[in-house]
């Protein structure tokens, strides 16, 4: 919140205090200080001038040359002017030759079209009074030429930036910040004036009738009725005042329920009288048939437990955020009704949370106004009306003597004990007392009701809805006390360690390991949309379709969790294109949720996806507790795009491919522990795998669980997401819960070296066209006989003329080793001999 110095000055005197002090106080007090801003006064020598002269430039049929009397006893001066309201007998301000205008601008001797101009005639906007632009500012005749402008309106001022906490709602006007300060200051409180002179020919209970339907969530309904206002421009000085609060100006009437908003702290709403049909104001819930334009040409879409402030035939307001369109204070605006009233807090929010509102008005009502004050803030609204229309030379408006009044069920204050010894005991001051601690409360509007040597009672005032337990008091006067003369010291305890948890330092050391490859980890939200989920071509029967939904969305396009992080990284990289940026390497570590007690997906088509029905792992003994809570899945994503390697005048461009990616994961798994020889490569079905390239992908597979999948986005999906066909980025996503487990196995290493040289054997095996190099290896591994086989690689596969055409030629070099002799080729041989018999068995293979 804004706060202008000047201004609540109006409230509390604090003109011996500097900026400094005073935002120290506020931040003692827990009302933080986030800026200080300070405002220079207007130049002394811009002053009044007077036109005595106009007439048109010779070479330009938009500007004028005016001669202008500034006060002094020297000659007018000449100045060229373009204004539309510039004309003969103006007063308005005028910067001479030096002044030095807001925004660095100086003014010097010109010539326009030919023509001299000794200085500039000024609008408001230009001198940051006001946003006013449509000509000159136009002063009153009463001050006479050469009147110095920061004597008619002193600009100065220092302006506090406040961080208010949500349970604060009181100090969101500038009587809440002045009551604390006063507090903590002892000093005393101005309120405003809300007296006025009362018309008795306008009555509001003849005028109009009001009323509070059931369930409506109104507490309180106040209505004030005034004829032969003006909707003209406010005073400079109240323009000022809510623009340095962070308000725009707009008329009169507008303004000062504005005034009076930040005053209070109770948002305020003005109906132009002609557009309420019937005479009728009432507060009730929408139905389902109702409609309302907003005052910001927006068609709201209405709900039950919506509240609406209605005519006999529509809504004109949608209560506690914004007014309604069809009844607005226009121009012509004479008769008015003036709205107090006070609404549920949970049910604005909910409304403005859904409709995406976030007004003025509905910041307090969220938080909780004072009840109590309604018809005292109405009566505050006439008084402004009165006082302002005379100060501007205006009839004075016919003010009601009555008010509307509605109060169907009249609140108590709370009351509340709070024990001498326990405040002691709470802030470490042995030497407080019931006089101190009564003082303090009192300074700040609570009520003593009763007391003894060690209990007292206080009744909290309607303003403070938060103070509702002792502790709440002993917080009162920690406030006042000051926080910095509480002692502190360390408590005594005993520490018991928590529980280690292996899988968060792993997760950790997996970050690390990725980050150390290149990729750059990225944290996105973990909200989707069901249209992003079917450009991955994700059906509603998949088991990666997001059927978590959220109950309060931040938007109502992505309103379910996420059950996959690559739509996050595809989104980061669609952008970063957009941007200009390629060559994006980008990682994600999140979780996935799924809910399969609200849909169930066939465990045989989709078998890849059956570990994500497992019992999450929480690390909080109270979700491990929770029944039916959703499956929760810790998951490590990546996204390598176009290009791999830019081109230059050295060498070509290179793009990733599916053996990018598995380069990166193999060295991954290495990195994290997990032995890569037992993993194995699987194709993946397209049914289940639809965002992949079916010819350029695969499945991760360690001791028959499922680790991920990995390979190229598929061209359909690709193009969906905004990427160039030819320019396809690669992707992978591994379950970091499988691989935590994967990593847990032991590595069986053989950490001998022998001092007896390796005998090497080249082989050529023919087998169907069927087998593949994974059933090689798989064949090598389980040779029983093995005795001095070390390891296999293969170097050449053939098909061709040369063999049958159903079969296909695996050639290996096959090392032997022992650790005690050199090998003779009579014991290779046997041996060799053993291992073809065994790949015959094994496999069909007969040596080439």
């Amino acid at each position: 919140m804004l706060i202008s110095l000047e201004w609540l000055n109006e409230y509390i005197d604090l003109k011996d205090l500097s900026s400094q002090k005073i935002a120290e106080t506020l931040t003692d007090l827990g009302l933080e200080v986030e800026g200080i801003e300070t405002l220079a006064p207007l130049p002394e020598s811009l002053v009044v001038g007077q036109i005595i002269d106009m007439h048109p430039h010779p070479d330009a049929n938009s500007l004028n040359i005016c001669t202008v009397d500034i006060g002094n006893k020297e000659e007018p001066l000449t100045i060229v002017c373009g204004a539309p309201n510039a004309r003969k007998g103006l007063h308005t301000p005028v910067a001479t030759i030096g002044t030095v205008l807001p925004g660095d601008f100086k003014i010097k001797p010109s010539k326009i079209r030919g023509q001299s101009s000794y200085g500039m005639m000024c609008s408001q906007k230009e001198l940051q009074v006001s946003n006013e632009d449509a000509g000159l500012w136009e002063i009153s005749s009463k001050y006479k030429p050469g009147t110095k402008i920061s004597e008619i309106i002193d600009t100065s001022d220092t302006i506090f930036e406040l961080s208010i906490t949500p349970n604060r709602a009181d100090c969101l006007s500038y009587i809440g910040i002045a009551r604390d300060l006063g507090a903590k200051l002892l000093r005393p409180i101005k309120h405003p004036k809300l007296d006025y002179e009362a018309n008795d020919t306008v009555k509001t209970g003849q005028k109009i009738k009001a009323s509070i339907g059931p369930k409506a969530g109104c507490g309180r309904l106040t209505a004030l009725c005034v004829e032969g206002v003006k909707a003209v421009p406010s005073p400079i000085w109240m323009q000022k005042r809510i623009e340095k609060s962070g308000i725009r100006p707009i008329n009169l009437i507008v303004d000062i329920t504005n005034y009076v908003l930040l005053e209070y702290g109770q948002p305020i709403h003005a109906y132009d009288e002609r557009f309420v049909s019937g005479g009728m104001i009432e507060v009730r819930s929408a139905k389902v048939q109702d409609k309302l334009t907003t005052l910001d040409g927006q068609d709201a879409i209405l709900k039950d437990g919506d509240i609406l402030i209605c005519d006999s035939e529509k809504p004109i307001g949608l209560a506690g955020i914004m007014g309604g369109l069809n009844s607005e204070i226009k121009e012509d605006s004479s008769a008015i009704i003036i709205e107090v009233a006070h609404f549920s807090p949970t049910q604005i929010r909910r409304t403005s949370k859904r409709l995406g509102y976030h007004t003025d008005a509905s910041h307090r009502f969220e938080r909780g106004i004072n009840i109590d004050t309604l018809p005292n803030i109405a009566k505050r609204v006439g008084n402004l009306l009165f006082s302002v229309s005379q100060e501007l030379g205006l009839p004075s408006p016919k003010i009601s003597e009555d008010l509307i009044d509605i109060y169907p069920e009249p609140k108590n204050k709370t009351r509340i004990a709070l024990r001498l010894s326990r405040a002691k005991q709470i802030l470490g001051l042995p030497k407080l007392t019931i006089p101190a601690c009564c003082d303090h409360l009192d300074a700040l509007g609570f009520d003593l009701l009763d007391k003894n040597d060690d209990r007292m009672v206080f009744e909290a005032p309607f303003w403070r809805h938060d103070i509702i337990r002792e502790i709440d008091l002993i917080e009162e006067i920690a406030r006042l006390e000051g926080y910095n003369n509480i002692p502190y010291s360390m408590p005594v305890m005993e520490i018991t360690p928590s529980r280690e948890m292996p899988f968060l330092h792993f997760a950790e050391n997996a970050k690390v390991a990725m980050a150390s490859l290149g990729m750059s980890e990225i944290i996105t939200f973990p909200f989707v949309s069901e249209n992003e989920s079917k450009k991955l071509g994700i059906s509603i029967d998949h088991p990666l379709y997001p059927s978590l939904k959220l109950s309060n969305p931040i938007s109502e396009e992505y309103d379910s969790l996420q059950t996959t992080l690559l739509l996050g990284l595809l989104n980061a990289v669609s952008t970063n294109r957009k941007q200009g940026q390629k060559g994006s390497r980008l990682f994600e570590i999140g979780r996935g949720y799924f809910d399969f007690s609200a849909k169930s997906f066939d465990k045989v088509k989709y078998e890849k996806f059956s570990q994500y029905t497992r019992p999450s792992e929480h690390f909080s003994a109270k979700a491990r507790e929770e029944k039916n809570r959703p499956t929760e899945r810790q998951l490590i994503a990546g996204i390598i795009d176009f290009p791999l390697v830019a081109g230059n005048w050295l060498r070509q461009e290179q793009n990733p491919d599916f053996f990018t990616i598995k380069e990166l994961i193999y060295a991954f798994l290495k990195s994290i522990g997990i032995n890569s020889k037992k993993i194995t490569l699987e194709r993946p079905d397209v049914t289940a795998f639809p965002f992949f390239h079916p010819g350029a992908s695969a499945t991760l597979t360690f001791g028959g669980d499922i680790l991920g999948w990995m390979g190229e986005l598929h061209p359909r999906v690709a193009v969906d997401f905004g990427f160039h066909s030819q320019q396809i980025p690669i992707i992978f996503e591994l379950d970091l819960n499988q691989l935590f487990s994967a990593s847990m196995e032991k590595l069986t290493i053989n950490t001998q070296s022998s001092k007896y040289p390796p005998v090497n054997r080249d082989i050529a095996l023919l087998v169907e066209k069927s087998i593949s190099h994974k059933d090689f290896d798989k064949s090598f591994n389980s040779f029983k006989k093995r005795k001095f086989m070390k390891n296999y690689k293969l170097f050449d596969v053939y098909e061709g003329d040369k063999i049958a055409a159903d079969k296909r030629s695996f050639a290996y070099t096959l090392s032997f080793q022992s650790m005690d002799k050199t090998l003779t080729d009579k014991e290779v041989d046997k041996e060799m001999q053993l291992l073809l018999e065994w790949l015959n068995e094994a496999i069909g293979a007969t040596q080439r």
